[in-house]
């Protein structure tokens, strides 16, 4: 659980680390994965609170996409955050297929797809090292230089429909 996943409620059941067999974590072990072959992807406490890291993070999971088209991709992410940052992951519907979000019971991932826990990002030691676009890329298990330029500049803002809603003091940038 990401300390954005905690409201002001007292969560329900038992809180302990994320140490499941099926859920890879690429801050304990180096994750890979060959998204041509996959069917469905989850990513538990994924792609952060902030808006950059949000934009960046859906532009990893757009190079998903866009290796296989036809994955079904999950996001499970903080419950709690600016409205902005919440806006941004509705915009991209068209790449997550399912958004829920934390406080989370793990037993009802399903085991038989590919999990991979993003949560606490901003500890791991590549964070501050690697260009964001190459540490989400890395830490979904995707060779960074595998991906074309063009996915990693934040291109799946081009074909996104911008609501009217206030961004607070930040400006969406994305040149053609």
């Amino acid at each position: 659980m990401s300390p954005y996943g905690v409201n002001k409620k007292k969560p329900v059941g038992d809180l302990a680390p994320l140490a499941y067999k099926t859920v890879y974590n690429n801050a304990l072990n180096k994750v890979k994965v060959d998204y041509k072959k996959i069917k469905k992807v989850t990513i538990i406490n994924g792609l952060g609170v902030t808006l950059g890291d949000s934009i960046i993070g859906i532009s990893a999971l757009h190079a998903i996409k866009s290796i296989n088209p036809d994955i079904h991709i999950t996001l499970i992410r903080p419950e709690h955050c600016q409205d902005y940052v919440e806006q941004i992951y509705h915009m991209a519907s068209g790449i997550i297929d399912k958004l829920l979000y934390l406080p989370f019971d793990i037993s009802k991932i399903n085991h038989t797809d590919v999990n991979i826990d993003m949560g606490n990002q901003l500890y791991w030691e590549d964070f501050d090292s690697i260009e964001m676009h190459d540490f989400f890329l890395t830490n979904l298990g995707i060779n960074p230089k595998s991906i074309n330029d063009n996915i990693k500049n934040n291109s799946w803002l081009l074909n996104t429909d911008v609501p009217d809603f206030d961004l607070g003091e930040y400006i969406l940038f994305c040149p053609n």
